[in-house]
């Protein structure tokens, strides 16, 4: 009875209320902003006090776009290349290895962002990218304090302090089903740019053929094809064998 009515109150979750929900992001937010702060003092550089890049997902993108800029799109696939410009972006010959697993459709996207160096490049991905996932949940629910949640998840944080790819992908995935029903063409181009994470693939086609949008999975079709074809004409058929 004990355990049943521990459940109850977590399906139900009456204490769970309106102010609740409005207090605990905000909250959650402070001690995080806090911890981040008293990290950041004590990194050394771009290397954080566990030995990290400061942005440790963002550094093999990053390097990944100098190696194509100068270059040799093949060679980031080749762990000693890239592993030498991670070291030399975050100027530490002692930082860890960190892959680049995309197909080069990826290589497509990050382009431009060796550009720039490597801290700047982190802070305006970031900036831009978690704009894109605000506008998006925004869209979703367009409510103060729904857009403080989408903030304070975890997931959100996560993003945040290590440049990820994830608001970018739900940008577009969102985006995507945001406007299937209106311009199901539109839907099928953001489903398509989403082939830099493969494994969509798969999930994606699954949910337009059982939905039966076909208008949206020929745009996404022809969008992947156009990524393709340009990869290979632009990075070679070298990278996409090297990248297999």
């Amino acid at each position: 009875m004990a355990g049943s009515s521990i459940l109850d109150s977590f399906r139900q979750a009456p204490w769970l209320t309106r102010r609740r929900l409005v207090a605990y992001p905000r909250l959650f937010l402070a001690v995080y902003f806090v911890s981040a702060v008293v990290w950041m003092l004590r990194s050394k550089g771009l290397i954080d006090p566990a030995g990290h890049p400061i942005g440790a997902d963002f550094i093999d993108p990053w390097s990944a776009s100098w190696l194509t800029l100068h270059g040799a799109p093949s060679a980031v696939y080749d762990v000693a290349r890239l592993w030498s410009v991670e070291r030399t972006a975050v100027a530490d010959p002692s930082v860890g290895f960190a892959g680049f697993h995309y197909p080069p459709i990826y290589l497509l996207i990050i382009l431009p962002l060796a550009l720039i160096p490597y801290a700047l490049s982190l802070l305006a991905w970031t900036v831009t990218t978690f704009a894109a996932y605000l506008a998006t949940m925004w869209t979703i629910d367009p409510e103060r304090d729904s857009l403080w949640l989408a903030i304070a998840f975890p997931g959100a944080l996560v993003n945040l302090t290590n440049g990820q790819n994830g608001f970018l992908t739900l940008a577009l995935l969102g985006g995507g089903l945001l406007t299937i029903d209106r311009r199901p063409i539109l839907a099928g181009v953001m489903f398509g740019l989403m082939s830099y994470k493969p494994q969509y693939g798969i999930l994606i086609p699954i949910f337009l053929l059982a939905t039966r949008r076909w208008r949206a999975i020929a745009s996404a079709s022809v969008t992947v094809v156009i990524l393709a074809a340009l990869s290979f004409a632009i990075f070679g058929a070298q990278t996409w064998h090297a990248f297999f």
